[in-house]
């Protein structure tokens, strides 16, 4: 496995909506000002906000009302919401923590939690609060999936297969899960088991209707890496053609054509990966080499002299 490839693949995140839907108890990440221990001019200026998106109207108007009470559990974890849903992410945790120091949260709430403190790149934070929402809701798949990415992460592959596993018991059409394995699988170098679980990822997103091109890819990347290269050809076109179109997809699938000697193929694929992320790297001394080889110099020549521009950008 070619170091950091599997992590092309985006770690999975989870959107600052109004609504964070996780099944333990019915709960979800929402923001009721109704039993706010609050004036009625600001709680219907707080709901109002709330309802038109406006959360930097929220943020200051629950936070004016928190300083007021600053041992008002409920107005805290009000406030940690707002500050979820404008993003903010610090001021977040902080309000979930002084929260909860008060009155246990909710599992939503620890969630939203762990989700803050990722965003931040607290993970050794965000695992703690993850591994207590696992063992207080052992049958909640979002709880372990997102377990398992801190697990990825660190490259902990075998604790993240484990976490896997159990979501995939837990729900065995979760097409992620699968694909997550796989990457587990293949980082532990048990390619036969990657192979399988990323087939059963794309199985199930051809049942599912979800249109995601990675567990088509990883799995042509694999067998790329394993000198496979008409099977990985085959995968990675298929990836191509799944979803919206993917720099990494199309740079991957241009050097397997490369190596098959198919230079006209190779050099669309790779204009195609450049033309999805101008500053690809990756792409750009590929592409020249393949120019080369069809014997057109000088588009060799300029992709090379863009090359070097952009290392003289970014200083490498």
């Amino acid at each position: 496995m070619r170091a950091g490839r599997v992590a092309l693949r985006r770690a999975r995140s989870f959107s600052p909506l109004l609504l964070l839907a996780v099944s333990a108890g019915g709960q979800t990440l929402e923001l009721s000002v109704g039993g706010l221990d609050i004036a009625a001019d600001v709680r219907r200026e707080t709901a109002a906000a709330a309802a038109s998106g406006d959360w930097k109207t929220v943020e200051a108007a629950l936070y004016r009302a928190a300083q007021d009470k600053p041992g008002d559990a409920g107005l805290l974890r009000a406030l940690a919401v707002a500050h979820f849903q404008a993003g903010r992410w610090f001021a977040a945790a902080r309000a979930f923590k002084r929260s909860d120091r008060i009155e246990p949260l909710r599992a939503a709430d620890r969630f939203a939690l762990a989700t803050a403190f990722s965003r931040l790149e607290r993970r050794h934070w965000a695992r703690a609060e993850l591994e207590r929402l696992v063992e207080e809701h052992p049958a909640e798949k979002d709880y372990r999936f997102a377990l398992s990415e801190i697990f990825y992460f660190y490259q902990w592959f075998g604790q993240a297969a484990e976490q896997l596993e159990e979501v995939i018991r837990l729900a065995p059409g979760f097409a992620s899960a699968h694909d997550r394995l796989g990457q587990c699988f293949e980082g532990m170098g048990r390619h036969e088991k990657a192979a399988e679980a990323y087939l059963r990822a794309i199985e199930l997103d051809e049942a599912s209707g979800r249109k995601s091109p990675w567990p088509a890819f990883h799995l042509g990347s694999l067998r790329h890496d394993l000198g496979l290269l008409a099977e990985a050809k085959a995968a990675l076109e298929r990836a191509a053609a799944v979803g919206p179109p993917q720099a990494a997809v199309h740079y991957e699938l241009g050097v397997v054509l490369r190596k098959l000697g198919q230079w006209t193929a190779a050099a669309e694929s790779l204009e195609r990966a450049v033309a999805l992320e101008p500053e690809n790297a990756q792409a750009l001394p590929a592409l020249a080499q393949v120019y080369r080889r069809m014997g057109a110099e000088t588009a060799a020549r300029q992709t090379l002299e863009r090359f070097r521009e952009l290392q003289a950008q970014t200083g490498q």
